[in-house]
């Protein structure tokens, strides 16, 4: 994660409301969406805004969602 990426993360999705989540590639590109209807469109929503940020990069190193709701993806 990108210092901005973890100061975006610690000082604004930490405290957003729930159905959130946050998405990065490798390569630095980032976005997090909050306060949507589900969890499917803040999923979505912060997929479709981190590709437009990561053009050049999308086709080798693509956007995942990294946390969803305050979880990282993989924590059980």
């Amino acid at each position: 994660m990108t210092n901005q990426a973890l100061k975006s993360y610690r000082e604004g999705y930490v405290h957003a409301t729930e159905h959130k989540a946050f998405a990065q590639s490798d390569v630095g590109a980032w976005s997090w969406k909050s306060n949507r209807t589900s969890i499917k469109y803040a999923i979505e929503n912060s997929l479709i805004d981190c590709q437009k940020n990561n053009k050049k990069h999308e086709a080798e190193y693509p956007c995942k969602i990294i946390n969803i709701d305050g979880k990282w993806v993989g924590e059980r």
